[in-house]
């Protein structure tokens, strides 16, 4: 169904002057990046003051500096560094850094809570979390239709409000004998709060962006 609905609905589109391929640009990201996450994961079994893991941090953030300076110094950089003077631009992009560093992270102790805790299976968590999904995608679509009418910040901050509402009364309802119903709440208002605020900032970020 989704092959059958691209081809119908979704229209080609080319750039007439593509850049070349920053291929500095995408080597030092990948690599800063990579050398990061590793030593995150690495962290607490190796410790923290490890030689791997102080390596690992150390030259993952030579390698964002380097990348920083490529974009700086390049005419057409992967990312123009030049959008974030744009405050709208700037808010935006801390708006999906908060939610996928802060809301869709604790969504992953919450499923360790299910299958570790409660010793569920992981069909039954996934099944336990879909009204997170099932709202957010609800919620998503109307906030697209609305977005025109509704004042983007305010909608903006109270879907921030909004997530942080439900990451807590998660916490509140997260005991070992805690059924789905407890978890309801939580997943409900989590849910409106991401899907108003994930598609507001996607248009925040294009709304100052030339068509380009």
């Amino acid at each position: 169904p989704t092959f059958a609905f691209a081809l119908r609905h979704v229209h080609e589109s080319r750039d007439p002057d593509p850049p070349p391929p920053d291929w500095a640009g995408v080597g030092t990201l990948s690599a800063g990046l990579f050398l990061g996450v590793y030593a995150v994961l690495r962290g607490n079994e190796a410790g923290w003051d490890s030689t791997t893991v102080l390596a690992c941090l150390g030259g993952g953030a030579v390698f964002l500096l380097v990348f920083v300076a490529i974009e700086r110094a390049a005419a057409r950089p992967m990312l123009d560094l030049g959008l974030f003077r744009n405050r709208t631009f700037t808010g935006a992009t801390l708006v999906v850094g908060l939610l996928a560093g802060g809301t869709f992270a604790a969504f992953v102790y919450v499923i360790l809570f299910l299958l570790e805790v409660q010793g569920r299976d992981p069909v039954e968590a996934g099944l336990m979390l879909s009204p997170l999904a099932l709202v957010s995608f609800v919620v998503s679509a109307a906030a697209g239709r609305l977005s025109h009418y509704v004042p983007l910040r305010a909608a903006l901050v109270g879907g921030m409000l909004l997530t942080a509402a439900g990451v807590l009364l998660l916490r509140i309802g997260m005991k070992p004998d805690a059924s789905w119903l407890s978890l309801l709440p939580g997943l409900a208002v989590a849910g409106v709060g991401v899907g108003l605020a994930n598609p507001l900032a996607t248009f925040a970020h294009l709304g100052v962006l030339p068509p380009a």
